[in-house]
């Protein structure tokens, strides 16, 4: 039967299973066979038929149950991504778009952990302390939480040499749009000085 569905499906090439769904043995009269030989799999038949191939299983229409809650997968498909994106350098991961993801069968990992590239990147990748407005954009809600503006904020008076409150004075909005900042800054109608008064009131 498997070498009829392939012929019929016009598979020529291991990696054409990827693309292979449930759906598509039950129009060929195969599912109750895959359903009871292979657990309802198409990952299943093609590592039977081609037990040799390296399957990344991420690529299949469908993973199975649980998948991603499992770190290693996780951060197999992450160095799967790294080479693709040509990453060298841990800081290069805050270059990764949630677009990079989805292009690169990467949408289920995302949707596992909140679709932030951040949330699965701190949470697999060592070697650095993370840092959520360097990405792209910062997980939804992470502005609205204090602690989360105060860290902003004390990052960013590094970064700029700020030791005291005066310091800065010769600082406008414009600084934080420049460092990744825009999205605190919005929460207080583009004011510096309305953040300054909320995180240091002393």
């Amino acid at each position: 039967y498997l070498d009829w569905f392939e012929e019929r499906m016009e598979i020529t090439d291991p990696v054409e299973w990827y693309m292979v769904r449930m759906e598509d043995f039950a129009k060929l009269n195969g599912l109750a066979f895959v359903s009871s030989k292979f657990s309802g799999s198409p990952r299943q038949v093609a590592e039977y038929l081609y037990p040799d191939h390296p399957w990344q299983q991420w690529k299949f229409q469908k993973v199975e149950r649980g998948y991603w809650q499992n770190p290693s997968n996780a951060k197999e498909y992450l160095e799967h991504l790294a080479e693709v994106m040509g990453i060298e350098e841990v800081t290069d991961w805050y270059k990764v778009t949630r677009r990079d993801f989805e292009e690169n069968e990467g949408g289920r990992i995302l949707g596992r952990f909140s679709t932030s590239p951040f949330t699965v990147i701190s949470q697999h990748i060592d070697g650095e302390e993370w840092k959520p407005w360097l990405f792209d954009k910062a997980p939804n809600s992470f502005w609205q939480d204090l602690e989360n503006q105060k860290w902003y904020m004390d990052w960013l008076a590094g970064e700029l040499g700020i030791t005291e409150l005066d310091g800065w004075y010769i600082y406008d909005r414009d600084v934080l749009n420049r460092r990744k900042g825009g999205g605190l800054l919005r929460l207080y109608s583009t004011s510096l000085a309305r953040i300054l008064v909320t995180l240091y009131p002393n």
